[in-house]
């Protein structure tokens, strides 16, 4: 599959999972999978949440982040 996502709007998720701040994404939905192009401004934090039947993966193109899996930074 190929995602153009210059071609994809913008939406703003304020306090994502309860998160700080905004986090500005472009979503694509297919099935059980979700896509998502986002930017985090400096300060603002996606709350903390579960995957149950479904994965997680972060690419850190500029910037620095901090995750937290099971308890573990």
């Amino acid at each position: 599959m190929y995602i153009d996502f210059s071609k994809l709007p913008v939406k703003e998720l304020k306090n994502f999972y309860k998160g700080e701040g905004s986090v500005f994404a472009k979503i694509v939905l297919e099935d059980k999978n979700k896509i998502m192009y986002g930017t985090l401004p400096a300060g603002a934090s996606i709350g903390e949440h579960t995957h149950t039947d479904n994965c997680e993966m972060f690419y850190v193109f500029k910037g620095s982040v901090k995750a937290i899996c099971d308890g573990v930074e």
